[in-house]
């Protein structure tokens, strides 16, 4: 009786285990992913983002702008 005991504790104690263990993997899995964002260049980042691509373009137009009027 003792044994079979001690198999149910473990065959739970392995559940609570793996569970921890792939909410772990969850986690790192994560965590990679943001670092990889963070690892792209700006232009990587944000190519596809249409309002910092409208910005960008304004701002050029303004730089150009001002560049004309001080020459």
């Amino acid at each position: 009786m003792i044994l079979i005991t001690t198999t149910i504790e473990t065959k739970q104690s392995t559940t609570k285990d793996r569970e921890a263990y792939e909410r772990f993997l969850k986690g790192v899995k994560r965590m990679v992913i943001k670092k990889e964002e963070e690892r792209k260049t700006a232009t990587e980042r944000y190519k596809n983002d249409p309002h910092l691509q409208q910005t960008i373009a304004e701002l050029r137009k303004l730089n150009g702008t001002n560049q004309s009027t001080t020459n």
